[in-house]
This record gives structure tokens, C-alpha cells and sequence, in this order.
């Protein structure tokens, strides 16, 4: 009687919201795996009986508008599906303003199975992956309305409520690192990752980079090693106990023979730390970071880099939460949001996937539509040629990279008329003669610290074996 009562004597601002916050038993339901098992979800068809009881039946009373829709793959091949919606509501005859809900799914999962006895992990691809992204928009829209909203309240087992006892235990987010198991760990407000120099594989690089120029002698050969983000942490007594990144780069550079030009960004980086250059929440550098990464390149090679304010800046994404969060399972993660920038070339281009015996053409190297790191080149693919018109066609990049390429190549578009660009993971290159008629300019290797691999060096010296 008494919320009753408090319902009735509210007929402002508060008048939805208390008519929907509460949730009954029978609407939340168990979770049965994963690592909520055992707590609590709301049941969604709940939270649509409610928009539908207090405003009308969908499409009458309620409706959404998928405003974008994209996928992430991570590079252990797991991929989410991510949905962004407006929610409008109907109240005393007027159409609401958009309310924003963001949702998400995985759409390939890696489940682990065992085969002969051994632990294996396959694919899984979720059709449904879709559907639950949107539920879930929905659902995080709701909340706005309040619908739902004594779960973040109360002290009832959902997974709303406070974290697993793991998690209770955390450090909170300050000044403070918190190391996590793997080399990661959690450090004002951004999940990093660690490597470190392996001087045997780094060595063998070298030497397959070197048989690259033998090949090519009309070609510059160039490495391009991108640091991890902890290069940007000055504070000593976080830095004296992760991995150098400066210090690394150093020791690749003592190992590259002279025919490979090795573009050392330790200073770059040092001079730029305090600004905005690595995601906070995914293991990737942003596209201002990759682009002091392409002015050291430029420099390098004799050609004069687009200064940075001449290029156009597109905000793709204000609440970007990339791959740290599966790498650590941490849930202060979840806050740590992306800006997710994107510099629009000078010059117009077009950039064609070559997939499965398939081509698929786009007329820019940078998906508008994405919102998240697989913006760039439209993410990961083993074969993509992208051609400038505007710049001088006998000018051409051949380009093996990891995922941190995918940020950098675009920039390459100021300067080539033709960016051949592989990448050895989805691709299997038996040899690199069938580009010796191209005219290669520059064959640019665009790897991260950690890819200095036996597994690289395997992909690579396939190519020139």
C-alpha cells in the first residue's frame, strides 16, 4: 500500500521509474554457466511486458531504430557481435527524444572439447548472437527508464550485484598497479598487456627480412615495431616492473642487418607518452598512436608526412570496450571506455578484400560504420589491396602486418598509389615471387613487439624459402 501510495502522490519526474523499477522473482532467472553461473539475470520478454504495459504495444507505444551494427574479433579468432539502438517511448501523445542502449553478444566462441584425449578448442558460431545483441540494447536502454532498476540496489544475487569474491578483492582503480595472471595487469583507469625481447627469434627475423631485400633489391625493406602501451607509464615504480618497451626496441634495432631499415619509435613515443595513444581497454595502439608510427616511417624513407591537423577527425565510438576484457576477465574493464578516433585520409581510395576466391570492394580503408578497432582496413584479412588514383601508381607498399598494421596502413594512402597489404595469419603464402612484377616500392613489415615469434618467423620465411 504504501509504494501504492508513493506511486500516486509522484506524477513527475519519477512517476515511470517507480512504476517499473521493482522486478519479480519470477522474472529473473538463473544463470547456468560461465562465470555468473549461479547469480541472476533478468528475464528480457520481462522488460518488454513492461514497456509495452506502461507505454502500448510495440511500434504503437514503443519502438526502436537500429542505428549501427558490428562485429570484433579478437586475436585468438573469438568474435562479438555489437548492437546500438534508439529506444523512443510515447508519454501523453509525444514521441520521446532517442534513448540510447548498447548491446552485445559473442558470435564464434572458442569451446573447449576433447579429442583423443587431448584438450582442443573449436569454433562455435552462435546464430542467435544477433538477436540477444539487440535484446540486450533494449534492455540497457530500459534502464534509462528506470525499468529493472532495484537490482542495482538491492542485495540480491544477480549479476548486477557485486562482483564475485575474486573480484571483491581487486585493488580498485588508482594510483596503485594491479598485476593479474598472463603479465597483465590494471593501472589508472587501463588494462595493459607485456612482452619481451627475445633475441633469438628477433635475430632470425633479421635474417628473413634481409633474404626479403635479396629478392627485392629495387625495394627499401623496413620493420616497423610497434611498442605496447606500457612505454606511455613514467612513473617509475610502475615502470621498473614491467616490460621495457624502449629497452626492447633498442635490442631489436642490434639485431637488424643494415639492408633492413629498422624505424626505432622509442623516441617518438616517449616524447608523445602523455598523450592519448593506446586504448585503455583493448591491447591495440588508437590511430593517433599509428600515427606517429607513420611519420617516423615517412621520415625514414625520405617522404614528407601529412602533418596530423590537416587530416579529418571522425568520433566512431565514445564507449569502446575492446579485447582486455576477455584477456583479463576483469569487470572494472567494462568502464574503462574508448574514444575510438578515426584520421580521414587526404585522398580518395579504394580498398578491395580478397577472400575465399571472393572480392569485396569499399570506397575508403576505414569503416565508418564499425565504431570499434576493426574499423581500420575493415579489421583482419589475409589479402586486401587498397589504390589511390590521385598518387603516383608506379609508387607501391607491400605491407605484412599483425592487427596493430590495420591502424597505420591508412595513413600509407597519403603517399602510394597502390598498398598491397598481407597479413600471414589468414593467408597462406607459399613464396612472394608473384609480386616481383609490381614494382614494389617499400615492403614494410608492421608487427608489435610481441609478434618477434617463432610462429612469425615460420609464416615469414615460408615467403622466401
Amino acid at each position: 500500500m504504501e509504494n501504492n501510495k508513493q506511486v500516486q502522490q509522484d506524477s513527475g519526474n519519477l512517476s515511470i521509474y517507480e512504476r517499473v523499477r521493482s522486478v519479480p522473482k519470477e522474472a529473473k532467472k538463473e544463470i547456468e554457466a560461465g562465470r555468473l553461473k549461479g547469480k541472476n539475470d533478468i528475464n528480457p520478454m520481462w522488460r518488454i511486458k513492461k514497456l509495452t504495459e506502461v507505454f502500448g504495444p510495440a511500434g504503437f507505444g514503443w519502438y526502436t531504430e537500429i542505428v549501427r551494427t558490428w562485429t570484433e574479433a579478437s586475436e585468438s579468432g573469438e568474435m562479438a557481435v555489437f548492437v546500438d539502438i534508439h529506444l523512443f517511448v510515447k508519454k501523453d501523445g509525444e514521441w520521446s527524444k532517442p534513448i540510447y542502449g548498447n548491446g552485445g553478444n559473442r558470435l564464434v566462441a572458442n569451446e573447449k572439447k576433447y579429442e583423443n584425449g587431448q584438450q582442443v578448442y573449436v569454433p562455435f558460431l552462435d546464430d542467435d548472437a544477433y538477436k540477444k545483441a539487440y535484446t540486450d540494447a533494449i534492455s540497457v536502454a530500459a534502464k534509462a527508464l528506470g525499468i529493472g532498476a532495484d537490482v542495482y540496489f538491492e542485495k540480491d544475487v544477480t549479476k548486477y550485484d557485486s562482483q564475485p569474491q575474486a573480484v571483491q578483492q581487486q585493488a580498485p582503480i588508482g594510483d596503485a598497479a594491479d598485476f593479474l595472471p598472463n603479465g597483465l595487469f590494471i593501472y589508472k583507469g587501463a588494462a595493459y598487456t607485456q612482452s619481451y625481447f627475445n633475441k633469438t627469434y628477433s635475430t632470425k627475423l633479421g635474417e628473413i627480412f634481409e633474404r626479403f631485400a635479396l629478392l627485392f633489391p629495387n625495394s627499401r625493406v623496413s620493420l616497423v615495431t610497434a611498442p605496447l602501451a606500457t612505454i606511455t607509464i613514467t612513473d617509475p615504480d610502475v615502470s621498473k616492473k614491467v616490460s621495457d618497451q624502449g629497452a626492447i626496441l633498442d635490442k631489436i634495432a642490434a639485431v637488424m642487418p643494415d639492408s633492413v631499415n629498422f624505424v626505432n619509435l622509442k623516441e617518438i613515443f616517449l616524447a608523445h607518452a602523455d598523450e592519448y595513444l593506446y586504448l585503455k581497454s583493448d591491447h591495440h595502439w588508437n590511430q593517433r598512436g599509428a600515427y606517429y608510427a607513420y611519420y617516423a616511417f615517412a621520415q625514414s624513407v625520405g617522404l614528407t608526412p601529412t602533418p596530423l591537423d590537416r587530416f579529418e577527425v571522425k568520433i566512431l565510438n565514445t564507449k569502446y570496450i575492446g579485447s582486455m576484457y576477455n584477456y583479463t576477465k576483469d569487470e572494472r574493464v567494462k568502464s574503462f571506455y574508448d574514444t575510438v578516433e578515426a584520421f580521414i585520409p587526404t585522398k580518395a581510395c579504394t580498398l578491395t578484400i580478397h577472400k575465399n576466391g571472393k572480392t569485396t570492394t569499399h570506397d575508403t580503408c576505414i569503416n565508418l560504420k564499425n565504431g570499434g578497432y576493426t574499423s581500420f582496413i575493415y579489421g583482419d584479412n589475409g589479402y586486401t589491396v587498397i589504390n589511390v588514383p590521385e598518387n603516383p601508381q608506379d609508387m607501391t607498399a607491400l605491407v605484412f602486418k599483425d592487427s596493430y598494421g590495420n591502424a597505420m596502413v591508412p595513413f600509407l594512402t597519403e603517399h602510394y598509389g597502390n598498398i598491397i597489404v598481407v597479413d600471414a595469419r589468414y593467408i597462406d603464402l607459399d613464396a612472394v615471387e608473384s609480386f616481383g612484377d609490381m614494382n614494389i616500392t617499400d615492403i614494410i613489415f608492421l608487427n608489435n613487439t610481441s609478434s618477434m615469434t617463432k610462429s612469425w618467423c615460420q609464416k615469414y620465411y615460408k615467403m622466401v624459402d
